[in-house]
């Protein structure tokens, strides 16, 4: 008898033992990171907001190795939480990443732009007033931006590059463009960077056909890299 009781508690420390830890598991291998958008606005002030899923909690700190703000996620009791932080340019770049298990990134993600908090900087790209890069729940990335008035913009794949690219030039003489708040939606595929650059054409002087000629004066700011692998020192 004592042997089946015996028999029947290991079964039972068993089962508990594989139970608790396949709940270990599930909880590590959750998607802390719910939703998130990074905005500049037309003053040059870059801000990142993001929600956490229930049952989590996040920390940020300010890595002065390599300029990135990180986040990183612990388990809590909390509800979903919705977070809300500015965000520092360092040496023309604002980097963030979020942590999710064992310091391994769920997302990088860089933008390179220039300061234009300094009035020499925003001349440099004098077309496009604001932006936000959004992720919704379902993983789908969503461009918002805003330019100035009269402007035309289309759309490109610069396959050579392997970056999507959104051509700023200002109307011709003449011409009217009543439409300067914009929205682009962007698939990431798993594994390959997301680059989103903007190629302000300065020079308004030249016909379309001459685009892709070297006389054309180009500015490929702002420019954003999202990645999901683990991020380097760099």
């Amino acid at each position: 008898m004592k042997k089946v009781v015996l028999g029947i508690l290991s079964v039972f420390m068993s089962v508990c033992f594989v139970s608790c830890e396949s709940d270990t598991e599930s909880i590590d291998e959750v998607n802390k990171l719910k939703e998130f958008s990074f905005a500049r606005d037309e003053f040059g002030n870059f801000t990142l907001k993001y929600d956490v899923v229930e049952g989590f909690s996040s920390e940020e700190y300010d890595n002065f190795d390599t300029g990135r703000k990180e986040i990183t996620f612990n388990s809590s009791s909390a509800k979903s939480t919705s977070m809300s932080s500015d965000l520092e340019m360092v040496d023309s770049q604002v980097k963030i990443g979020f942590f999710q298990v064992d310091g391994d990134a769920d997302k990088f993600i860089s933008i390179e732009d220039e300061d234009i908090t300094s009035f020499q900087m925003k001349k440099n790209n004098p077309l496009l007033k604001n932006y936000e890069v959004y992720q919704n729940k379902k993983g789908r990335y969503v461009m918002n931006f805003k330019t100035k008035k009269n402007v035309d913009v289309r759309y490109r794949f610069n396959r050579n590059l392997g970056e999507y690219e959104i051509w700023l030039e200002k109307a011709g003489e003449g011409r009217i463009v009543g439409k300067n708040e914009h929205k682009r939606n962007y698939v990431k595929e798993e594994g390959i960077p997301l680059v989103i650059t903007f190629v302000t054409v300065k020079d308004n002087d030249r016909s379309k056909s001459d685009l892709n000629q070297d006389k054309a004066q180009l500015i490929r700011k702002p420019r954003t890299i999202i990645r999901d692998d683990k991020p380097t020192s760099k």
